[in-house]
């Protein structure tokens, strides 16, 4: 039984590279498709194997050589759990207790525990694939660089429970906040603090790691100061007897704690619809609106009212507000490395850079890559309502356009501030970034008109799973990076304004042509579905 609803979910996993027949069969994927699938999911590992493998080339020659196995080791060991663990608290939820289909599986009869093992199962095949593009650039850097057959040995040892650990804890996690959740009305954004509040942990520990990295770079600390936590931790990977039993002992029984105890109290938290109390109903004038303005509030309820949807498709609002506080705080510093690359690159080099930097903040949000899929089977209400279809496309962007644009209006004055720009580069601090979000929900929507994943178990798999998100994060990051290439360009040639100018202009062109999209082909392929 375990193996078939594993194999269950494995195969939803992956349904977005399956196309369906007019007869509504599922059909192999062509054989063009499937390269093009694989050479972008290669893509995306080869960018996350490329830099924890740049930061292990920066260690191993220091730490290898020092005799400081346990710390090298230890450091990747924390940056491993760290990120399998703040990208599984949620991913746990969805799967183990959101599934649209936990009444229909616990009314048949199949054991609670042999559905809460294979859904975690199922994570686990992605945890694991998290930790080897950490682990791995560790364990090869480490062995080019002369490291023993013990500390290859005990780094894949590591490896092969460090996943089971985060799981676990991840897994406990989860179940707390879904039993939270079926008791506050407000669950979504008590779900959303937690995990910022998780994900700002994360990177506060990350990139205290990396301003080391960077020192160490530097030459500014020739000795590198043993840290007996991190040695501690990295010991188990130097096959330490005590350190490697009690990394055993604790990932083994956690793992079976978590899944003990959940499965004890699966059902309860899985059917308990009972929530908090039920807002009275007050009797008020009804306002009439027009289609569009309905569906632009039903799709910002919709956003709001989710915590998995607002924490996977808007986290670079949060990048954004952090990255223009930080660069307010050190207003003094980036003044003076702006003046400093003035003279040596060009006048006006530093504000359009800025701007780009927005820019990309921005391109990690895509809201609207996942909005037409979310409706799922009740795709027919909105398409028997008497609607056009361009205005329900257009207002699936509203959410993305909305939520993005009024932080990035903030962001926009602090960071022409902290750089210290000058007045005409203000209108393009803030009209870039709002062509920028249109461009970016109207790129979402049209790719997930292209790849809608109208079928699915949790809200989760359209959300962080789907094809139309995969493409518009690749997209976007190839956007960005041409966007630089311009600025830089025309930096250095010492036209700073004339690359402001073109990368507004660039936004909005690119915006123009992606209406005229949505407007015509995907309209008639929306009718279609």
């Amino acid at each position: 039984m375990i193996k078939t609803l594993l194999s269950i979910r494995m195969r939803a996993a992956f349904a977005s590279m399956q196309g369906k027949r007019k007869d509504g069969a599922v059909a192999k994927p062509s054989a063009g498709r499937a390269v093009l699938f694989a050479v972008l999911y290669l893509y995306v590992a080869a960018v996350f194997l490329g830099l924890f493998t740049m930061v292990a080339l920066s260690l191993a020659p220091l730490m290898i050589g020092a005799g400081l196995d346990s710390m090298y080791f230890g450091i990747f060991i924390l940056l491993g759990f760290s990120l399998v663990f703040i990208f599984s608290i949620f991913e746990t939820k969805s799967e183990l207790f959101d599934c649209k289909d936990n009444e229909l599986l616990l009314s048949m009869p199949i054991d609670p525990k042999h559905i809460v093992i294979s859904r975690t199962l199922a994570v686990l095949v992605y945890n694991y694939l998290e930790t080897a593009a950490v682990m791995l650039p560790a364990i090869v850097v480490y062995a080019v660089f002369g490291g023993s057959a013990v500390g290859v040995v005990g780094g894949t040892l590591v490896y092969l429970l460090l996943p089971l650990l985060a799981t676990a804890l991840a897994s406990g996690v989860g179940y707390v906040v879904a039993a939270i959740g079926r008791r506050t009305r407000r669950n979504s954004f008590v779900t959303t603090v937690v995990s910022l509040i998780a994900f700002l942990i994360y990177f506060v520990v990350y990139f205290g790691l990396m301003d080391s990295f960077e020192a160490l770079m530097e030459g500014e600390i020739t000795v590198i100061p043993e840290s007996p936590v991190l040695s501690a931790i990295g010991s188990a990977a130097t096959l330490s007897p005590v350190s490697l039993l009690i990394l055993a002992v604790v990932s083994v029984g956690s793992a079976y704690l978590a899944w003990k105890i959940i499965s004890a109290n699966y059902i309860t938290i899985a059917t308990d619809k009972r929530g908090a109390k039920r807002v009275e109903y007050r009797q008020t004038r009804l306002e009439r609106r027009s289609g569009f303005e309905a569906l632009c509030r039903k799709e910002l309820r919709a956003f709001f009212s989710s915590s998995t949807y607002m924490l996977n498709s808007a986290l670079g609002v949060v990048f954004t507000l952090i990255l223009s506080f930080v660069a307010l705080f050190n207003r003094a510093e980036i003044i003076g490395i702006g003046e400093e690359l003035s003279g040596e690159l060009g006048q006006g080099f530093l504000p359009p850079i800025m701007i780009v930097a927005i820019v990309i903040m921005n391109s990690m949000n895509m809201a609207s890559a996942s909005a037409l899929s979310l409706e799922g089977k009740n795709l027919w209400i909105l398409k028997s309502m008497p609607i056009s279809a361009r205005s329900v496309l257009l207002s699936k962007t509203v959410p993305h356009i909305v939520v993005t644009s009024v932080p990035g209006l903030l962001s926009s004055v602090l960071l022409a501030v902290a750089c210290d720009a000058p007045v005409w580069y203000w209108p393009f601090f803030i009209l870039t970034p709002i062509a920028s979000n249109i461009f970016f929900a109207f790129l979402g929507i049209a790719l997930n008109v292209a790849f809608p994943k109208l079928e699915f178990e949790n809200e989760a798999q359209p959300i962080k799973q789907s094809m139309s998100v995969f493409l518009s994060m690749i997209t976007t990051m190839l956007w960005s990076l041409a966007l630089i290439g311009v600025n830089l360009v025309l930096a250095i040639l010492g036209f700073g304004i004339l690359a402001a100018i073109a990368t507004f202009s660039i936004n909005c062109i690119a915006a123009a042509i992606l209406y005229a999209v949505i407007c015509g082909p995907c309209v008639r392929k929306y009718e279609k579905l």
